[in-house]
């Protein structure tokens, strides 16, 4: 049976060029943190494993917001 290999779309090129661009496979392993707007965000990725977090203080107290691989929660 015979393959067929359909070409790439042109967004799908300009997506992968993009993923290049900015560092390719670099960015499944990562963790980065930073602050804005007096709130803590954290981003940790590893191989397909991930954990986003934001943490801040409101009227109730701290508030921490966690998104992984197995579902989202607030703290």
């Amino acid at each position: 049976m015979p393959v067929s290999i359909e070409p790439k779309s042109k967004a799908q090129e300009v997506v992968d060029l993009s993923i290049k661009a900015h560092g390719g496979t670099l960015v499944d392993k990562t963790l980065v943190s930073f602050t804005f707007r007096e709130r803590q965000y954290t981003a940790f990725r590893n191989n397909g494993i991930y954990r986003y977090t934001r943490a801040f203080k409101d009227s109730t107290g701290h508030v921490k917001d966690v998104l992984q691989n197995d579902g989202f929660t607030v703290r």
